[in-house]
């Protein structure tokens, strides 16, 4: 295989020996932190989503191929550099701040949308009609700064192009608020080079706050485009200031 479809294949590879459990997500009314109506879909399932403030542990491996996916998306980007065919998985995941290991990978996960872990979250994205999970927002909570640190936003790419990580950035500033987080400001960071990631961000309010080169290999000696860190308000901030 070639590099590409190896990097796909392990995108795709489902990420634990146990049977395949998860695949649908079974929630409650109170789970649902924002709803979204695309209209209907080519599947001929309505295009309604949600996204959840939690759900069962089981979800993780689902999640995690999701994560996974968001990986290959930003190292797929570098397909046509000399380079690209030198770097393993676990080399893009290093880069982009993701667990390599698949067991603890997933096992983090569990703790973080079960709502055990105090300092993270992680909100699944779902299709209402088949229930399955089309993608997630992951973020931190900075309380020096006073900051919701986003660190992925991944919509699927069977459901791109509806608006829907638009609707993951609300709802991770929607339940960041709700569980007590007294943040100013929304972060993340994006590569310079993905215009569809930016033009999503760019519409959701976000300005450059600062930039940096982006280094990749194993000794951090390939340089490829730019990071970009983006800041806007928060829409806690922002309803505080109103008189």
């Amino acid at each position: 295989r070639t590099p590409v479809e190896e990097l796909r294949a392990w995108a795709d590879e489902w990420p634990i020996k146990e049977r395949v459990v998860g695949k649908e997500i079974h929630f409650r009314p109170e789970d649902v932190v924002a709803v979204k109506s695309t209209g209907l879909q080519s599947t001929g399932n309505t295009g309604e989503y949600v996204v959840l403030r939690k759900c069962p542990a089981e979800s993780a491996a689902r999640l995690r191929v999701s994560e996974k996916h968001f990986v290959a998306d930003h190292a797929l980007m570098m397909n046509k550099e000399p380079w690209f065919r030198h770097l393993k998985p676990e080399d893009w995941c290093q880069h982009l701040g993701v667990i390599t290991d698949a067991g603890n990978a997933v096992e983090g996960i569990k703790d973080v949308v079960t709502g055990n872990n105090r300092s993270h979250f992680t909100l699944p994205l779902v299709q209402t009609g088949t229930r399955c999970i089309a993608g997630y927002v992951h973020a931190a909570y900075s309380s020096e700064e006073q900051e919701l640190s986003i660190a992925h936003v991944k919509v699927d790419e069977e459901h791109m192009g509806q608006g829907l990580g638009g609707m993951l950035i609300d709802a991770a500033e929607q339940h960041s608020e709700s569980i007590g987080w007294k943040c100013r400001h929304t972060s993340l960071s994006v590569l310079k080079a993905n215009d569809r990631a930016r033009r999503c961000y760019e519409k959701a309010g976000f300005r450059i706050a600062s930039g940096s080169a982006a280094s990749w290999g194993r000794k951090t000696q390939h340089t490829w485009s730019e990071w970009q860190k983006l800041r806007k308000v928060h829409k806690s901030a922002l309803k505080s200031a109103k008189p």
